[in-house]
């Protein structure tokens, strides 16, 4: 069971994930007699649906209209975050709004 949580202003709030999305993880460890190179994990992009508990979460950020809600969201922001696989932590980092992609009637949030 895939299962992602980020910290936003303290608080660290689950997202909902797509249940069959591949994620890539790169995964770096660090040359330690070469202190300049600074390699770290990462993913690569994927996708969120955007279910009630997302959009709570991103403030509804494909609704232009949403402006001036005094959301506590900003997609100018890095957020820190945790992917767990079946209860284990994989990764650690930050996380971050990419775009949005509509797809017939549903919303995604692209993230990294």
């Amino acid at each position: 069971m895939i299962e992602l949580f980020v910290k936003i202003f303290n608080t660290t709030e689950r997202l909902d994930t797509i249940g069959d999305e591949n994620i890539s993880i790169t995964y770096s460890i660090d040359d330690i007699a070469d202190v300049s190179s600074k390699d770290t994990s990462y993913s690569k992009d994927f996708q969120l649906p955007a279910t009630k508990n997302n959009n709570r979460i991103f403030n509804h950020y494909y609704d232009t209209s949403r402006y001036g809600t005094g959301s506590d969201f900003d997609a100018q922001k890095s957020y820190e975050a945790e992917l767990h696989i079946d209860g284990y932590v994989v990764i650690r980092g930050f996380l971050q709004l990419i775009s949005i992609t509509k797809k017939g009637n549903e919303y995604y949030y692209k993230v990294v």
